[in-house]
C-alpha cells in the first residue's frame, strides 16, 4: 500500500472497474475524483438467447473471484441458504486463508452442501 500511495501523483488517470474500487481510490488513497474514470466491466449480452425454464432442473448459482470479505460472498451464501428449491452454489477463485475457512463453515449450513 505504501508503494502504491507513493506513485499516485505520477499517474494521470485511474480507471475504476467498480463503484467499490472508485470509492477506495477516493477514501483510502485520497485520489482526486477528477483523476478517476468509472468504467463498469459491462458484459455483452447481445448473443444470449432465452431458454425454456424447466421446473425440475437444479438451478446453479456461481461466484468467480477472490474470496475476501469485501466481495460480499457471505451475503451470497446467506441468500442461497434461503432458497427452498434444489440449487447449487459454486464458489471459485483465489482462496484467502481465514476468510475462505469462514465461508466454508457458513456454507456447511446448506442442505445442498457437499
Amino acid at each position: 500500500m505504501q508503494e502504491t500511495k507513493s506513485i499516485i501523483e505520477k499517474v494521470d488517470m485511474f480507471i475504476a472497474p467498480s463503484k467499490y474500487l472508485k470509492n477506495r481510490f477516493i477514501n483510502d488513497f485520497k485520489i482526486s475524483i477528477s483523476k478517476i474514470i468509472y468504467l463498469d466491466y459491462d458484459f455483452p449480452t447481445h448473443y444470449l438467447q432465452a431458454v425454456e425454464n424447466k421446473t425440475n432442473d437444479i438451478f446453479t448459482f456461481g461466484y468467480i473471484g477472490t474470496q475476501i470479505p469485501a466481495k460480499g460472498i457471505n451475503l451470497l451464501i446467506k441468500a442461497f441458504l434461503k432458497i427452498e428449491k434444489k440449487a447449487v452454489l459454486k464458489i471459485c477463485g483465489r482462496m484467502n486463508g481465514q476468510s475462505t475457512t469462514a465461508l466454508k463453515n457458513l456454507s456447511r449450513k446448506s442442505k445442498n452442501y457437499s
